[in-house]
């Protein structure tokens, strides 16, 4: 007889319940779907009672022995959204009108008694208003939940693999908790060397900046995630394909007709000169050149080609990294730098408990599912000092720097970064390449650093 995977109590005279879609393998009782349902009730119409909730969850998380690693994710990505959930509710709150202030005020008494004739003469005119009033109040309802869940998507890069629970967003199923559950996380917003691309909101790609060859015009509708490289990019659709442009410095590297075969898709990232596919079955496939001059530090590495159950993808200069669903993170390519020093960008083997990963150019990123980060590689400027770093949920890695996320939309840097992106607020989304961020805020609108390129007029998905 199995047993809850959160409590631990037997599951003896009750019907099992699945905690999620995505773990489908793990059964919770009915006092914890129960618990995690007033959790979603409380955060949702910004109960004050959330917090007590929220903080007697924690800790008997922390009280249970035998949680096993996709449930304590699970879990943590269930937390930090009903977080945001209550949040937004609360601002939702206090915005919002008081009772009776769009009340019709009458002027005189022939305005009342107007009102009052309409009132006693043409009741099914008055009961038809009403309902109108309420079917369009249900449906701006439904689309701020809707919109609030894409812009909780915080956290990671890629997260993938539908076998395995990931940090963020598509909602789906029937579980013990439909408000929380997710999938997948794909970046909207992307930086390539000196251009920018995201996608808007019909599912077209927009681009901007002067060092960006081809078109995505052949694209069309239905990209659900981007990034870009040196002077290419590269976009996911949702029937599990890949499109992508080629720029001159790729020109030789890798083959459009060869990545057009690639299908059932659910994760891409570009290196500087090649493109990394995540497959659903946790396969991770590569197109280009990922180092032209070396590979020496392979010799202890496991192929690319040989990789498994990988569930979240980034590609950096000259390295892959994959992430595994125990929270291990593997990693493919080149430790050195042009000149060959020893940086040791690919040196994440005693990474643990990870859930979110990004490649910089010499340089690797992951966030720990307690929000705090780790880096390896090159530090000459100060872009692994992330040490010191709390409540991130989102990482992106530069030439020689590094950006993190926090789960109120500020944003931490360290390295050789460019200054103004302290400044910036209500971020749900990041991307870093070479020199260049983009972030995107929870209203869709768009910042980056240098060049405006008019993107500041963006408002995308």
């Amino acid at each position: 007889m199995t047993n809850c995977s959160i409590c631990g109590e037997r599951l003896v005279d009750q019907s099992p319940i699945i905690l999620s879609k995505d773990l489908d393998d793990y059964f919770i009782c009915t006092h914890c779907a129960a618990r995690l349902k007033t959790i979603r009730k409380h955060a949702s119409s910004a109960d004050p009672q959330f917090e007590d909730d929220i903080n007697r969850l924690v800790s008997d998380i922390d009280s249970y022995p035998d949680i096993e690693y996709p449930v304590l994710a699970y879990l943590s990505t269930f937390i930090r959204r009903a977080r945001r959930v209550y949040k937004d509710a609360g601002l939702a709150r206090k915005s919002g009108s008081s009772k009776g202030q769009y009340r019709r005020k009458m002027t005189n008494s022939s305005d009342l008694q107007s009102s009052q004739r309409i009132y006693k003469t043409n009741p099914q005119l008055i009961i038809t208003i009403i309902a109108t009033i309420c079917v369009v109040v249900f449906v701006l309802i439904a689309y701020w939940l809707m919109s609030g869940e894409d812009h909780a998507k915080a956290t990671t890069s890629f997260y993938a693999n539908e076998n395995h629970p990931a940090e963020v967003y598509s909602e789906s199923g029937t579980t013990s908790d439909d408000t929380f559950n997710s999938t997948m996380v794909l970046h909207h917003v992307a930086a390539g060397s000196e251009f920018y691309i995201a996608i808007q909101k019909d599912g077209t790609v927009i681009t901007a900046g002067y060092k960006f060859a081809g078109s995505t015009s052949s694209w069309g509708t239905g990209v659900v995630a981007v990034d870009a490289g040196e002077d290419f990019a590269v976009g996911l659709k949702e029937d599990g394909t890949v499109v992508n442009t080629i720029g001159a410095s790729v020109l030789d590297s890798f083959s459009s007709g060869e990545i057009s075969k690639w299908n059932d898709c659910i994760g891409i990232a570009a290196g500087s000169d090649f493109i990394v596919s995540l497959r659903k079955d946790g396969r991770v496939f590569l197109s280009g050149y990922i180092d032209r001059e070396s590979k020496s530090d392979y010799a202890s590495q496991t192929d690319i080609s040989e990789w498994g159950d990988i569930i979240a993808v980034s590609a950096g200069k000259r390295h892959v990294l994959g992430l595994c669903p125990d929270g291990r993170v593997r990693a493919y390519g080149s430790n050195r730098n042009f000149n060959f020093d020893y940086l040791g960008q690919c040196e994440t083997s005693d990474w643990t408990d990870i859930i979110a990963i990004d490649a910089g150019w010499f340089h690797s990123v992951g966030i720990k599912k307690d929000g705090t980060v780790v880096a390896a590689g090159d530090n000459r400027n100060g872009a692994c000092d992330v040490y010191d770093w709390a409540d991130v949920v989102r990482v992106a890695a530069g030439s020689d720097f590094t950006v993190g996320l926090r789960d109120d939309g500020t944003i931490l840097a360290t390295g050789d970064y460019p200054s103004e992106i302290l400044g910036w607020d209500s971020i749900v989304e990041i991307d870093a390449y070479l020199h260049n961020v983009i972030g995107k805020r929870i209203d869709g609108s768009v910042v980056v650093t240098g060049d405006d390129y008019l993107i500041s007029n963006w408002n995308v998905f």
